[in-house]
């Protein structure tokens, strides 16, 4: 059973990002995932029973690597982008960001 049917959609936060590239999509569900894997085994347990419940579709595998905590970037090297980049892509024109990261003009202020 599930209690947020239909209400927590994976699809919805990659809309949210912009991101079309399955193995990108992937390393973020699994590096998302993977910050609670340093977490005493009684908080794991209680994400994992949340995990099942939302409609993670075809990242349940995803989800899974990173709880286990393996090395997503290694599993998803295909995805070429860093997850600021990809984060960066909600706000593509926000120029303190691609100062902060190294693109864009650095003589802005």
């Amino acid at each position: 059973f599930s209690f947020f049917p239909g209400l927590l959609d994976v699809e919805d936060a990659f809309s949210v990002l912009n991101e079309k590239d399955l193995d990108c999509r992937k390393r973020l569900v699994c590096d998302f995932h993977s910050i609670f894997s340093q977490l005493p085994i009684l908080f794991q347990k209680a994400i994992r029973f949340f995990t099942r419940q939302l409609d993670l579709k075809g990242f349940r595998q995803a989800a899974s690597d990173g709880l286990r905590g393996l090395e997503c970037s290694e599993i998803y090297k295909q995805c070429k982008k860093s997850n600021m980049e990809i984060l960066g892509q909600v706000f593509p024109n926000y120029s303190g960001g691609r100062k902060h990261f190294g693109r864009g003009n650095s003589n802005k202020i």
